[in-house]
């Protein structure tokens, strides 16, 4: 977070934990002494005022997308996507 306030409503969450993980990729690939365990605090709790949950489920999301990242991108992939880390089941939690 650049500045504190609140993120409430962003997926600024899911976007930190993918791109903290994409880092530890990177670290690991390039040294010879990898990194092998990384703890995550709730982002976006503190000054965010994200809720644990809302917090938890873009976490989530972020860590399945790093695992499975798609083969290849089409409409049906990105909408997936886009509802995994935008809806907490059929509500709207991220504009």
């Amino acid at each position: 977070m650049r500045v504190p306030g609140s993120i409430r409503g962003t997926d600024n969450v899911y976007l930190a934990t993918f791109a903290a993980l994409t880092a530890v990729y990177r670290y690991n690939t390039a040294h010879d002494h990898p990194i092998r365990t990384v703890v995550l605090p709730a982002m976006g709790c503190g000054f965010g005022g994200m809720d644990y949950s809302e917090s938890g489920r873009q976490m989530a999301a972020a860590y399945k997308h790093y695992l499975s990242p798609p083969h290849q991108l089409d409409w049906n992939n990105v909408i997936e996507r886009e509802k995994r880390i935008r809806y907490d089941g059929e509500q709207q939690v991220v504009r």
